[in-house]
């Protein structure tokens, strides 16, 4: 009997609901055991949750994924998977090329008890706009509901990991337009940011960079242009995490929880090479 999985499966629902309960304004992101791997291997990746590139490992969780797939040369596949699974992505790399794995939350919710701290994430996301429309709204002071969803990619490259990235209809998405694996990236990396599907102006994107070996990673930020474009620059190699957020007005299920505002969030990793 495997009671290594027979605890996962008690103790997952337990971390879920402490997790849906207090966790805030942090990244939601795909960190891969390996960006590169070969064909016959395993495509492996954690899903975490936390701040400059540390956080919580989760493992597969129903009530939290409603859509997990795989883009590979062959097509976009559901990620096959059981309840527990860590790491949530364990698929075989059957073909040579980009794969591209896609995550999409449910509805998970956080409420913030002082308006200080709403305030706070409000501002460190630079979308100060919230605040003046809390007030005009008469919101409260206390007590603030903020639902949220997340939605991530990841690249990661099989064999020579050629192919391209494209928008796989996230209600908020990150598109590589620059191959990390195969193109220059002396420049930098092109990446496009859509927002229901049309390019997503002016948002602030955060960058986290981090050097294995190194104690922390380094965060930068740019800002989109007028066609959703931003330059990621390359400083050196390793791996990068970055991460754009939006807020807006409930959807009907946050309407009827109670919310005040809702949270939408994209994540994108990749690596580049040392050197």
């Amino acid at each position: 009997m495997n009671y290594s999985r027979i605890l996962a499966l008690v103790l997952v629902p337990m971390f879920f609901v402490y997790q849906v309960s207090s966790v805030a304004a942090h990244e939601f992101w795909f960190e891969p055991l390996s960006y590169k791997v070969q064909v016959g291997d395993k495509v492996q990746a954690h899903l975490k949750n936390g701040q400059n590139f540390k956080g919580t490992t989760y493992s597969y969780v129903n009530e939290i994924f409603v859509r997990f797939d795989i883009a590979t040369p062959n097509g976009v596949e559901p990620v096959i998977v059981r309840r527990g699974d860590r790491p949530a992505l364990n698929v075989e790399a059957k073909a040579e090329g980009l794969h591209v794995p896609i995550y999409g939350s449910t509805m998970q919710w956080v409420r913030y008890n002082k308006l200080e701290k709403f305030e706070s994430f409000v501002r460190s996301v630079k979308l100060d706009w919230v605040l003046e429309a809390h007030k005009e709204r008469g919101y409260p002071s206390e007590k603030v509901l903020e639902t949220y969803y997340r939605y991530a990619k990841s690249l990661i490259a099989v064999g020579s990991g050629k192919g391209k990235d494209r928008f796989y209809d996230l209600p908020i998405e990150f598109v590589a337009l620059t191959n990390p694996y195969v193109d220059n990236t002396k420049d930098g990396v092109r990446v496009q940011l859509f927002l229901e599907g049309k390019p997503f102006v002016g948002a602030d994107v955060q960058i986290f960079h981090y050097v294995a070996g190194s104690e922390d990673a380094v965060m930068d930020r740019t800002t989109t242009d007028a066609q959703g474009m931003a330059i990621i620059s390359v400083f050196e190699g390793g791996s990068f995490l970055i991460n754009a957020v939006d807020i807006r007005d409930p959807r009907p299920e946050g309407v009827k929880k109670g919310a005040h505002w809702e949270t939408i969030w994209a994540t994108l990793t990749y690596e580049l090479p040392a050197g």
